[in-house]
């Protein structure tokens, strides 16, 4: 029988590992191989209290330096990025790709939600600045995007977007009109495609005027999946301007006469 030191080496770590966690300790373990792995995970964070937080998702885990850890994780970067987003003491914690391997150090997670908090902080001061027509404008924007967006071959995506969300609009004077000057300001239910790097990005900033037409957008399409031409993806609204949408929605839905907590 040949043997397989990479198995013989697995089975013996399961062996550590097992007998760790029946005493209940927090622990750091890993084999001589995982250094060999191109594919492998970083884990950087700046205190224990991360490190413990995170150590669930990390399975084997070898230390680099005091805040760093090579790792393979038992999640998707997805499911990674909401346990980083779900807390604030963990905004700071990353996952990246090794330098080394084939995606050249790239963000494998992170705390996604903390940063656009951050950036809808900073855009609100922005708009308390401005006079009061365009201020009333910039704080009853909202944007549109694509989870988990993936390039797609379709200049026309965006506007079938907007077409299907406006299938539901029953208000003739609430009708959305592309405004195709990347730099320009958006006026009253005007919509544009967000871009990075010349390409549509999957986010879509639409122009509304008042907090009933934030509130109507927000229940029409939040959440809602959408399909067209073999694509399917799920849509989210938030605001640029407004840290978490739903909850100020919520709120407001919440504190009016006769609300009901059902």
């Amino acid at each position: 029988m040949e043997y397989n030191i990479d198995l013989q080496s697995k089975a013996v770590l399961n062996i550590i590992t097992q007998a760790l966690d029946a005493l209940n300790i927090t622990y750091c373990a890993g084999r001589q191989q995982l250094f060999k792995d191109k594919n492998a995970i970083i884990f950087e964070f700046n205190n224990a209290t991360q490190f413990q937080q995170m150590r669930p998702y990390l399975g084997e885990c070898v230390f680099l330096s005091p805040s760093k850890c090579l790792c393979t994780p038992s999640a998707d970067g997805s499911s990674l990025t909401q346990a980083l987003s779900e807390q604030e003491e963990l905004s700071t914690a990353k996952f990246r790709f090794r330098r080394s391997g084939p995606m050249g150090g790239k963000i494998f997670a992170v705390a996604k939600d903390v940063r656009e908090h951050i950036n809808a902080r900073r855009t609100a001061i922005f708009v308390a600045r401005q006079p009061e027509p365009e201020r009333n404008l910039l704080g009853h924007q909202a944007i549109v995007q694509v989870l988990h967006y993936e390039n797609i071959n379709s200049p026309n995506m965006p506007g079938i977007i907007i077409g299907k969300i406006a299938e539901g609009n029953t208000n003739t004077n609430r009708v959305l009109s592309e405004n195709l000057d990347p730099d320009a300001a958006l006026g009253a239910y005007e919509w544009k495609r967000l871009q990075q790097g010349g390409q549509w990005n999957g986010k879509i900033l639409v122009q509304l005027t008042d907090i009933a037409e934030l509130t109507w957008l927000h229940r029409r399409a939040h959440g809602r999946g959408f399909c067209s031409d073999g694509y399917r993806a799920t849509l989210e609204i938030s605001s640029p301007t407004r840290v978490s949408l739903a909850a100020e929605l919520f709120s407001n839905l919440a504190s009016q006469p006769g609300a009901s907590a059902a």
